[in-house]
């Protein structure tokens, strides 16, 4: 009965796919968003895999169980803070596997199956720097091509699903009388 519970209103029928997709930028930008309220200096980029989302998400009425079916891993939230020449790397892992899940301040444009360029907030990566990332514990243990990720300066998992933050998110909107709705922006190119 409780899956049954209305928590939200869809604009448009979402689901995963490559280079970039509606499901993927959705759910990487509410992850973003989660490190911006939580780090103290704000998140740098989110990243998610396509697999991870299991189900497509409806147009018109969300419920928790179309949360759960989405999410169905309990996968937990994961802040890194990440060398800008490991940040380089997972770019070109995107790459050869032709896209992924990031938040829409990124941007890759890849070429055969290599990497031709990759901007945060317009800026290329500074390999020097240190990066915070929001990403699931799955891919901050260096599954699904991250294997980059496992060379993160700290880690720390917060404990917190995946599955918990989207629904938190989907009551939020509602509650601002907003309804879920995602783009496909071009944060990620095959050319």
């Amino acid at each position: 009965q409780q899956m049954n519970e209305v928590l939200g209103i869809s604009s448009e029928f979402m689901q995963k796919g490559l280079p970039e997709s509606l499901l993927t930028n959705l759910t990487s930008d509410v992850m973003k968003l989660y490190g911006d309220k939580n780090l103290e200096n704000g998140a740098d980029v989110s990243i998610m895999n396509v697999n991870g989302h299991r189900a497509t998400l409806p147009k018109g009425e969300i419920t928790l169980g179309n949360l759960f079916e989405v999410y169905s891993f309990d996968n937990t939230i994961t802040f890194l803070e990440v060398k800008g020449e490991d940040l380089i790397k997972i770019f070109e892992a995107y790459a050869r596997m032709g896209g992924s899940g990031i938040s829409s301040n990124a941007r890759i444009v890849a070429k055969d199956k290599k990497l031709k360029s990759a901007t945060l907030d317009g800026k290329t990566i500074d390999t020097s720097k240190i990066y915070n990332v929001v990403t699931i514990d799955y891919l901050a243990d260096g599954n699904n091509g991250m294997k980059a990720l496992r060379d993160a300066v700290s880690i720390n998992n917060t404990g917190i699903t995946l599955r918990d933050i989207m629904i938190d998110y989907v009551r939020e909107q509602t509650a601002l009388g907003k309804q879920i709705s995602s783009q496909l922006d071009g944060r990620i190119i095959i050319e």
